[in-house]
């Protein structure tokens, strides 16, 4: 799919969704308590159809060795990605904190944990992908190499980047993510059930470094395929893409990196304008 004619599907799915008032319910660090009547069970919006095709639910999987004793024979890991593609390559972005954990799981456990995707209802394992930039401190990974570019969607597709420069996140700017959280997945056929989605207004800090969002809205959805929890955690979507509506269309900005506390629970970003075309991670001049 060519950027003018994603950005054309983009545009009419966005004027659909302006007429609804509806916001999801995002929470990362801890469980949000929340009424079951507060959850107003609706189908997902147009726009997040689309933008859910560059989301991918990231699976870790630990087999058990024959002589360990358990029921299962694997222990799972999973958090969120999003699939990028510039003109300098093909590209899986997430949170630096999720490789972290995924890479101590896999120095632990040679050998035995493999790392896939879901597509659709299929298991894509990832193969050959290696790191092409990682910075802790801005909460950033990006992958590339024969791994990532050797990749096939049917379902999940790249995000292509628009053939003009990005522009910054300013206070204000409305902003879109989504995600894979932990409570809205089955481990076994390591399928999901549904997908976070929240907007809302972007808070940019002095330095650029940080961009938040509530996570709080007063009005919150769900698909009749989300179970209605009264105590909803969601961990396991860090990693997921965050979009700004802009006049032109829609723009990447962003990874979501972690969920802050009460009373707001807001969303906090790693700007994704530190990332160039090639996938390296330039640090700013602040830092």
């Amino acid at each position: 799919m060519t950027y003018n004619i994603l950005q054309k599907f983009l545009r009419a799915g966005f004027a659909l969704e302006s007429r609804l008032t509806t916001q999801s319910v995002f929470r990362l660090a801890a469980s949000m308590e929340v009424g079951i009547d507060d959850w107003k069970e609706m189908p997902r919006p147009a726009i997040m159809q689309i933008l859910r095709q560059f989301c991918i639910a990231l699976w870790l999987v630990e087999y058990r060795d024959e002589a360990e004793q358990g029921n299962a024979d694997f222990n799972v890991c999973g958090a969120s990605g999003f699939l990028w593609q510039s003109d300098r390559g093909k590209f899986l972005i997430t949170a630096h904190h999720v490789w972290a954990a995924f890479r101590e799981r896999l120095l632990e456990r040679p050998g035995r944990c493999l790392i896939f995707y879901l597509d659709r209802n299929h298991a894509i394992p990832i193969f050959g992908a290696k790191a092409v930039s990682l910075d802790q401190d801005l909460d950033l990974a990006v992958f590339g190499d024969p791994g990532i570019e050797n990749l096939k969607p049917d379902e999940k597709a790249f995000f292509p980047e628009p053939p003009y420069p990005r522009s910054e996140v300013t206070t204000g700017d409305r902003l879109a993510l989504c995600g894979y959280p932990k409570d809205l997945r089955i481990s076994e056929p390591y399928n999901t059930i549904g997908t976070v989605y929240i907007q809302g207004s972007a808070i940019v800090g002095a330095a650029g470094l940080m961009i938040r969002m509530s996570g709080n809205p007063p009005n919150k959805f769900r698909s009749a395929a989300v179970p209605s929890l009264a105590s909803f955690e969601l961990p396991g979507t860090s990693g997921g893409p965050v979009f700004a509506f802009r006049r032109w269309g829609i723009e990447w900005v962003g990874i979501v990196s972690e969920g802050a506390g009460p009373q707001h629970y807001d969303v906090i970003i790693a700007p994704s304008r530190f990332i160039g075309d090639d996938g390296k991670i330039t640090r700013p001049p602040t830092m």
